[in-house]
Parts: structure tokens; C-alpha cells; sequence
């Protein structure tokens, strides 16, 4: 997704634009380029053919690896907000 963040901020594309262009929520487009959510994995494909022009397979193992280590990342400050949700209801 990084690859895909530097070409989108070197571009004076809308969310709009890019919305209309690949299918992609608009309201989502600038979460992802905030980083407060990740796009899943088709939509990072679906973005890097959009601003590379390349098929998504052309993802190396370098770019594939950082995906999987942010999507990691995610899924265990969900689980430590989920542990810390379920203490404070018990809590209550």
C-alpha cells in the first residue's frame, strides 16, 4: 500500500475521481490514504493497476510481505481493543 500512497500524494487525483474510476468507495478512499483503515487486498490491487498500469500480480514478495505485516498489525489492536471492551463491560 505504501507504493501506492507515495504515486497517489505525487498526483493531484480526487477521492472523487479515483472513486468514479475504480469502483472504490468514495467515503473509503480517504481513510486509506489516512491510514486509519486498510484497504483489503483487492483494493490495494485495484488501486496499484489504477496508478502503476501493471496487473495486480505484479505485486513483488517485498510489497506482498508489507501488506500481510500491516493487515497483522490491524488484527492485534482489534483484539487488544476487543480484550479491553470486554473488561470494561465487565466492569459494568
Amino acid at each position: 500500500m505504501q507504493k501506492v500512497l507515495e504515486k497517489w500524494n505525487q498526483t493531484d487525483i480526487t477521492h472523487y475521481r479515483l472513486s468514479k474510476e475504480t469502483g472504490i468507495a468514495a467515503v473509503s478512499l480517504p481513510r486509506y490514504k489516512s491510514g486509519k483503515n486498510l484497504p483489503t487486498l483487492t483494493t490495494v490491487n485495484i488501486l496499484y493497476e489504477f496508478f502503476y498500469g501493471k496487473p495486480a500480480s505484479v505485486l513483488n514478495n517485498l510489497e506482498m510481505h508489507e501488506i500481510r505485516r500491516e493487515i497483522k498489525s490491524i488484527q492485534k489492536r482489534v483484539k487488544m481493543l476487543s480484550e479491553r471492551l470486554n473488561v470494561c463491560e465487565e466492569v459494568n
